[in-house]
C-alpha cells in the first residue's frame, strides 16, 4: 500500500470505505422490536414468555419483565437518566441509554 500524504488544510472530504471500527459484524434480525419511548422500554414480537433484563453496566439488575401472550412486554425506566444500560434476553444483548 502506498502511503499518500497532504496538507490537513487542503482536505475537502474524507470518507472511508469497508471499515468496521467496532468490528461488530451486526445482529441478526429476530423480528423483535425494542423502543425506547419516554420512561419506558417496549418490547413486541418476541416469543412469549421471553425474559428481558435491564442492568446497569456494572451488572446490577435494575428491573426485569417477561413478555406476555403476544411477545409484548413494558419496562419502566423511569429515574435512570444519563447512563448506559444493558439489555439482555435469550437471544440479544444490547445497550442503550437514556438521555
Amino acid at each position: 500500500m502506498d502511503e499518500v500524504s497532504y496538507p490537513s488544510a487542503d482536505v475537502l472530504k474524507l470518507t472511508y470505505v469497508n471499515v468496521n471500527p467496532t468490528n461488530i459484524n451486526g445482529i441478526e434480525r429476530s423480528g423483535t422490536l425494542y423502543s425506547l419511548i419516554g420512561d419506558e422500554l417496549k418490547i413486541a414480537n418476541a416469543v412469549p414468555g421471553t425474559r428481558v433484563f435491564v442492568y446497569t453496566v456494572d451488572g446490577t439488575l435494575l428491573t426485569s419483565s417477561t413478555t406476555d401472550t403476544q411477545g409484548c412486554s413494558t419496562l419502566p425506566i423511569a429515574g435512570m437518566s444519563g447512563s448506559v444500560y444493558v439489555v439482555k434476553t435469550s437471544s440479544v444483548t444490547f445497550k442503550i441509554r437514556k438521555l
